[in-house]
């Protein structure tokens, strides 16, 4: 780890590090899906104190939840963003 950077020498996390340590204090990322306008929100989730690799799996299932579907056509089914 020190090697790669996210560890000092001292056994502390470097900023890099605590980013991908399972829980940190970081504030993390809002996710919000919005209705017709800006002040109507249909579904929001705050993510916080938990690694980079988490946030981007939480928020690629949000996108798959909200913005990815499938389609019959025929005797096919296919996805559709």
């Amino acid at each position: 780890m020190i090697t790669l950077g996210l560890r000092e020498k001292n056994g502390k996390y470097t900023n890099a590090g605590a980013l991908f340590a399972g829980e940190n204090d970081y504030r993390g990322i809002d996710l919000v899906k919005f209705g017709d306008n800006i002040n109507v929100m249909l579904d929001r989730a705050q993510i916080e104190k938990v690694s980079v690799l988490k946030l981007c799996q939480d928020a690629l299932q949000k996108y798959r939840q909200y913005y990815q579907n499938e389609v019959i056509d025929g005797a096919y089914r296919r996805k559709n963003e």
